[in-house]
């Protein structure tokens, strides 16, 4: 199933991250059958904010798997950046013809 179809809703999950050190997470996309999302001719990128209407954004690395596996990661040089104990994340899917939020939800932070 593609990530368009009007089956999928926007997956919210809260991340947590510790200040300073490496971030990964794994998540699976799936429809309300449990099964996995088709990535193909899909780019994905995220940010952290502190709000969603603010310019100010910390990159977020996404990476697409099979199945609807994708790989969420940031960098220490970006935790670090990261003062307050609370943000807020969205993960984009964009094809040719369009962009679709894909995830979003709470950073919690706790310093290292």
């Amino acid at each position: 199933m593609s990530i368009l179809s009007k089956e999928f809703e926007s997956a919210v999950l809260d991340l947590y991250v510790d200040q300073g050190d490496d971030f990964a997470k794994s998540v699976t996309l799936s429809n309300s059958n449990n099964v996995g999302l088709e990535f193909d001719g899909f780019t994905f990128s995220g940010y952290v904010s502190r709000y969603y209407n603010t310019n100010k954004r910390y990159p977020l690395i996404v990476e697409p798997g099979a199945e609807g596996k994708l790989i969420i990661k940031m960098p220490s040089a970006e935790t670090s950046k990261l003062t307050s104990p609370r943000y807020v994340y969205t993960i984009l899917a964009t094809s040719t013809s369009e962009t679709v939020r894909v995830m979003q939800g709470q950073v919690l932070v706790s310093n290292s």
